[in-house]
């Protein structure tokens, strides 16, 4: 399979300058394939490798032995093997400089093999490269390797990217992976790439994944095979290991109090020395989760077996002891432990869970059916408001189950709980389902107000959440602010919804400081429904005004709190928030990073006023796009297409933006162009500036229009802040073909710590420079490129054209002869559709921005 290779390049460059290193990596993290990767890249330095493979139950000195060449080993007897005879073999035999010794699995070694590697080392100064399994108890096995390589390096091998798993997946399977359905795999092997390989290979083989199109897909990733591949994990972890797993696939995410409560300190220790637990900053605490978290749904098959029960009713008497009224969480954790005894069986739908970094993300699903079925049963007990929001909340928030949403809006006993903010929420919600399901703004408005009974207390907080209904599917009144503001006087939660609704137009409508200022006040005792709101609005006008710093930090944040309270709806909104700020400052593929796990959990924002889930979709499109990653902007292109039930006042949100970003994704940028001014015009015709400022911001980004520069720059310069502008004078400097003006951009960015955008100018500058006849300040500029990627440690595929691969040379030298894409796919036997994607993936390697640039390029 193929492997990682910044770890390669790092792993030679250390061997080079006399270091070894310890690569530490765990079942299926490819670490073997790695060991091979860095001893063929060693070779092809000209240094000699000696392989060993250490084993189990094999005599002393047994795996020297027969790693020796035979005309080497024969020197050794096959029996009663002397330490000091095969030191002295391997001596001669390594003698002479240039060595490098190569361990596979050294945690295996006998005491005796490891005093050779010892004495090799010390007296030959043989670099060592050895990988070996976390350490399993306190004892680390391969702890040895720190005491007899100096300077050693350890190296922890963690989960690769999503977007670079996608790739990895979509290489394997013959043909494009559906990005929910990358995420989704990503998730349950965290980022592990042969677990994840085995995971895609099992669903295709038994028909879980099936292609629509060219694009593989489908609605869950288990098959039968799944069980042997999870069993590898545990299968040498002794019993009570086990059956803490076994806890920890029912309860989900715990807090770090609530699992040493349940599992004790010792067995947590244990659990995290083998990398079988994950650790999470979730608000100010931190939430214990399964490493690979699909292990949660292997246990979750099983059927309960009388060790099990016990195992799950002890753990529920641990939590109730000394706990008589349990807090949210806790009373969560005990309905999944309760639940799964009363289930019995095995799941009979998938749950996910965690992912690695984006660890965070797949906590929200690893519970979602958990959570439907206690709020179901919830609901059902008497069909009360106050307990079908609850339930509604979980399903907007995740399945979006239609005839589940249906039946609770037909169902409830609308004359219950009339006095509660909880009937506000539930009547919200209504409007928006009926506006989504094609209801007209006005026909809801006259449904919801019939059904309110003279009872209702806060009619007017009603009244002021459809006033945002309507302002986002219809456009923004100009009297908005005429209509919401008098509201906000009086005292209660009438007022508090006032603020959220006038808070909503004026940030759709570009006014920010006006946001800002009418949610300054104390929200703490708001309900959850408008307190989310209003956070996700402070953040998006932070945003809107150009402070992306501190928009920065109130997504984080905000994303970070809704992982301590498992709240879906806070947690998309942080995502999106952190998202738009690193995008705005240029860091592409971190705002990629942030949106992915959306994903992979699962999790909608459908109980927010102004929900972003088409925007998130969207947007993470248009980043993938953007920087190339072609392997995965299709699928999610298709994603972006599906109904959510939200209107076009949020950047990103006007269904037109897919059709724009397909075309510029097929190089039609003046075509895609057109339509983003198309979608500017009627964004600002409803009233929606902030939505139509991030549009012609991104227009001018698909095709710079010299002309229109300028008279836009007071809006660039305050949504998108200096780096944009940098941006811009980039594509301008572009546009007019002079390369000293992108170089002086490129330092620019270097300055202001946009490094990878930096690289990409210095790469086209050089491009430029070469056509025009100038060598040296070609070479000026790719030495400065290089220069950058080394001190910021850029994955070299970013800033180096030597990392091509073979194929994408043919087609490099193709378009140098002049050769159209149909040409260049013709006579390498490709599709057209193949040389573009590898067109794309060119550039997106060595920067260059056009087809004049791409032909430059020369091999060495």
């Amino acid at each position: 399979m193929p492997v990682r290779d910044v770890e390669v390049q790092r792993v030679v460059d250390l061997v080079v300058r006399g270091r070894s290193v310890r690569l530490i990596g765990g079942r299926w993290s490819g670490r073997t394939s790695l060991l091979r990767a860095v001893e063929h890249a060693l070779t092809e330095r000209g240094r000699d490798v000696f392989r060993v493979t250490g084993a189990r139950d094999v005599p002393d000195l047994e795996v020297l032995r027969v790693s020796l060449p035979p005309r080497v080993g024969g020197e050794l007897g096959a029996h009663d093997l002397a330490f000091a005879q095969v030191y002295a073999v391997l001596q001669a035999h390594l003698s002479g400089g240039g060595h490098t010794l190569v361990i596979d699995d050294a945690d295996l070694l006998d005491e005796s093999s490891r005093g050779v590697v010892r004495l090799l080392h010390q007296r030959l100064g043989v670099p060592v490269v050895a990988t070996t399994l976390p350490s399993r108890d306190r004892e680390d096995a391969g702890a040895w390797l720190a005491e007899t390589s100096q300077p050693l390096v350890q190296l922890h091998l963690d989960g690769m990217p999503v977007e670079d798993l996608h790739e990895l997946l979509h290489e394997r399977a013959g043909g494009p992976v559906a990005p929910s359905v990358g995420a989704r795999i990503h998730s349950d092997s965290a980022g592990i790439p042969g677990l994840a390989l085995a995971i895609l290979d099992g669903a295709i083989g038994h028909g879980a994944l099936h292609r629509v199109g060219d694009t593989w897909t489908g609605e869950h990733v288990w098959s039968p095979e799944m069980q042997g591949v999870y069993a590898t994990y545990l299968a040498s972890h002794r019993p009570e290991v086990r059956d803490a797993v076994g806890v920890l696939a029912v309860t989900g995410a715990l807090p770090f109090a609530l699992a040493l409560q349940l599992l004790g300190a010792e067995m947590l220790d244990e659990l995290d020395a083998t990398e079988l637990i994950q650790t999470v900053p979730a608000g100010a605490a931190h939430l214990v989760v399964l490493n690979p978290p699909g292990l949660a749904d292997y246990v979750d098959r099983h059927r309960l077996t009388g060790r099990h029960r016990r195992l799950l009713t002890a753990a529920i008497e641990r939590i109730v002891d000394g706990r008589p009224v349990p807090d949210e969480e806790t009373a969560r954790v005990l309905a999944r432990l309760r639940g799964r005894l009363d289930r019995g069986e095995g799941a009979g739908a998938l749950t996910t869970a965690p992912s690695r970094a984006e660890f965070v993300g797949g906590i929200f699903a690893q519970g979602l059916g958990a959570d439907v079925t206690a709020a179901t049963e919830q609901w059902r007990g008497g069909k009360r408001v106050r307990d079908a929001v609850p339930l509604l909340r979980v399903l907007l928030c995740g399945t979006r189950d239609r005839l589940a949403i249906e039946n609770v809006l037909a169902q409830t006993d609308l004359t219950t709980d009339v006095e509660t903010f909880e009937y506000v929420e539930l009547c919200y919600h209504r409007a928006r389902w009926l506006v989504a399901q094609g209801v007209s703004v006005t026909e809801v408005e006259a449904q919801v107000g019939r059904h309110l009974p003279a009872a209702m207390r806060y009619r007017e907080a009603v009244s002021s959440l459809l006033y945002v209904v309507a302002a986002e599917f219809d456009g923004l009144p100009a009297d908005y602010e005429d209509v919401l503001a008098p509201r906000t006087a009086a005292p209660g939660l009438d007022a508090a919804a006032a603020r959220v609704a006038l808070a909503a137009c004026h940030t759709i409508a570009g006014r920010h400081e006006r946001t800002v200022a009418v949610l300054d006040v104390d929200r703490q005792e708001w309900p959850r429904f408008l307190r989310e709101s209003a956070d996700a609005l402070v953040g998006l006008s932070l945003y809107g005004r150009g402070d992306f710093l501190a928009g920065l930090a109130h997504g984080r944040a905000t994303a970070s709190r809704a992982t301590a309270e498992l709240s879906r709806s806070a947690y998309v909104s942080g995502c999106l928030l952190t998202a738009l700020c690193l995008g705005a400052r240029l860091e592409l593929d971190a705002a990629r990073r942030e949106l992915f796990p959306v994903l992979s959990s699962g999790a909608m924002a459908g109980t927010l006023v102004l929900p972003p889930d088409r925007a998130v979709r969207v947007l993470l499109a248009a980043l993938s796009i953007y920087s190339s990653h072609e392997s995965v902007s299709a699928g999610l292109l298709d994603l972006a297409s599906g109904d959510y039930g939200c209107g076009e006042a949020l950047p990103f949100a006007n269904p037109a933006w897919t059709t724009a970003m397909e075309l510029y994704a097929h190089g039609r940028a003046a075509e895609a162009a057109g339509v983003l001014d198309d979608v500017s015009a009627r964004l600002r015709a409803k009233g929606f500036a902030l939505a139509a400022d991030v549009t012609e911001m991104n227009r001018m980004i698909v095709e710079l229009d010299p002309a229109r520069a300028p008279a836009f720059a007071a809006v660039a310069q305050r949504l998108g802040g200096p780096l944009y502008v940098a941006y811009l004078d980039a594509k301008q400097a572009s546009y007019d073909r002079k390369p000293q003006d992108l170089v002086r951009v490129a330092h620019r960015l270097a300055d202001e710590g946009v490094a990878e955008q930096a690289v990409r100018c210095y790469l086209n500058a050089a491009g430029m420079f070469l056509l025009d006849g100038d060598p040296v300040a070609a070479a000026e500029a790719r030495a400065a490129a290089r220069a950058l990627q080394a001190r910021r440690q850029l994955p070299p595929a970013r800033a180096d054209e030597a990392r091509l691969t073979e194929r994408e040379w043919e087609v490099v030298e193709l378009v140098a002869l002049g050769h159209s894409n149909a040409a260049v796919a013709e006579r390498l036997f490709l599709s057209s559709r193949t040389v573009e994607s590898h067109l794309r993936n060119i550039r997106r390697k060595t920067g260059m921005e056009n087809r004049a640039a791409v032909a430059s390029l020369r091999r060495g």
